[in-house]
């Protein structure tokens, strides 16, 4: 049973194969091109938190947990407090060639890294305090409520002038008439004029 287990830090032998037990609870939910599972189980927060997430060749999905895999977990972390090993919260990653690692987080500890990888859902779930959840909407409904005002009170957007003739030096006095076409057509560009489509 330990030669697929790797990683196991905290975890009585004797009782990892309620682990194994409730990851291949999983096995029959999971889509068939599936990679591994990574899941992350905290039963002593209130409520009990397990978040597992399923890696594919289109990237990680959410896995929904069953009743039946918590309480496998719930019965390892009840046989670990027995034993005098507790932990909060374990980090289970089960492979498809067989490989299963555990990782637990005792009390007063922190699971370590294993350094940043690709894709990968977060191992460690903390719930959220209630002034964070409560000051992060506020802050973000003044601010657009903020961007309203400025919108609105902001100088009303007015089209760029069109293009005119720029003020040149008086032509000679044969060019008069070629420049008096020119500035009338320039005109009647300017105002839309509809007799220019016949030109």
């Amino acid at each position: 049973m330990d030669a697929g287990i790797a990683g196991a830090t905290g975890v009585p032998p004797r009782n990892l194969d309620l682990i194994e037990y409730a990851m291949g609870l999983l096995l029959p939910t999971l889509p068939p091109d599936w990679i591994s599972v990574h899941a992350v189980f905290a039963p002593r927060v209130v409520p009990p938190v397990a978040s597992l997430h399923v890696l594919t060749t289109h990237g990680w999905q959410p896995l929904a947990a069953t009743t039946w895999v918590l309480g496998a977990v719930a019965e390892h972390q009840r046989r670990a407090l027995a034993a005098g090993t507790p932990w909060d919260q374990m980090s289970v990653d089960r492979h498809r060639d067989g490989r299963l690692e555990v990782l637990t987080e005792t009390p007063g500890s922190r699971i370590p890294s294993r350094g940043p990888e690709r894709g990968r859902p977060p191992k460690v779930i903390r719930t959220i305090p209630r002034w964070l959840r409560r000051t992060v909407p506020a802050i973000t409904i003044g601010c657009f409520a903020a961007a309203a005002v400025l919108l609105i009170t902001a100088r009303p957007w007015v089209p760029p002038p069109r293009a005119d003739i720029v003020a040149v030096p008086a032509p000679a006095p044969r060019q008069q008439e070629a420049f008096d076409l020119l500035a009338r057509w320039y005109a009647a560009r300017n105002n839309a004029d509809p007799a220019l489509n016949h030109l």
